[in-house]
């Protein structure tokens, strides 16, 4: 969504893109508009080290188990992609190697 923010400024917001889309925030910054991601919103780069290094100290001492929803060999990278292209997949999807 892009909205006016002043006069002159244009601000476009973005929160999840199941396909490969891709904004070109330099292109846009051109045109007088400020690409922001969700990402950008919810924590400052110093926070999100923080959480990250957090979240696997608990991964790592079993607080937290991430959830797999299916896994794929390493040979069959393709299909697993086109799976999760397909929106055929939940939770997190693996590839494993024999």
């Amino acid at each position: 969504m892009a909205r006016r923010r002043g006069a002159d400024h244009r601000r476009c917001a973005t929160c999840g893109r199941a396909r490969r889309s891709r904004i070109d925030a330099e292109h846009a910054g051109r045109r007088g508009v400020t690409v922001t991601t969700i990402v950008d919103l919810q924590y400052r780069p110093e926070d999100r080290s923080r959480l990250m290094r957090a979240a696997l100290d608990e991964v790592r001492d079993g607080g937290i188990t991430p959830v797999v929803g299916q896994t794929f060999p390493l040979a069959d990278a393709a299909r697993a992609h086109h799976a999760i292209e397909a929106r055929e997949t939940v939770a997190k999807t693996l590839l494993v190697s024999d």
